[in-house]
Order: structure tokens, then C-alpha cells, then sequence
């Protein structure tokens, strides 16, 4: 992935988590608010949010793109 790939990513991640409410994430996933699924990805998403937040692009491109040996 490129860096402007990464930033793109990581801004579509964090609109979503800013704008999105519990209801509109549940009619995006296609599926019911009050199932605890849908609860907890809805909390997984804000987490996500905060995990992306704590790397800059070019750190994480480094990472995603890195040939990791087995």
C-alpha cells in the first residue's frame, strides 16, 4: 500500500467513527442495532480508530509493505 493509500484509509476510518451512530453503522453492516455483533464491532470500530491514530502513514506503509521472513 502507498502512503496516500494509508492516509485515505486511516481518514475514511476516522469520518466514520466521528459521524456514524450505532443505528446508521448497524443499516451499513445490515444488521440490528440491539444484537451485541453489532455492539461490540461498533465499539471495535472506535478502537480502531484510536489504534490508527497513534501510527503516521509512512510508519504503517513501512510496516504493511515489509517482507516479513517465517
Amino acid at each position: 500500500m502507498t502512503t496516500d493509500q494509508i492516509i485515505e484509509f486511516k481518514e475514511g476510518i476516522g469520518t466514520a467513527a466521528w459521524r456514524m451512530d450505532l443505528w446508521r453503522f448497524a443499516e451499513i453492516i445490515g444488521s440490528d442495532s440491539g444484537h451485541v455483533y453489532t455492539q461490540e464491532k461498533f465499539k471495535q470500530l472506535s478502537t480502531l480508530n484510536k489504534a490508527l491514530a497513534q501510527f503516521d502513514a509512512e510508519t504503517l506503509a513501512k510496516i504493511i509493505n515489509a517482507e516479513v521472513a517465517v
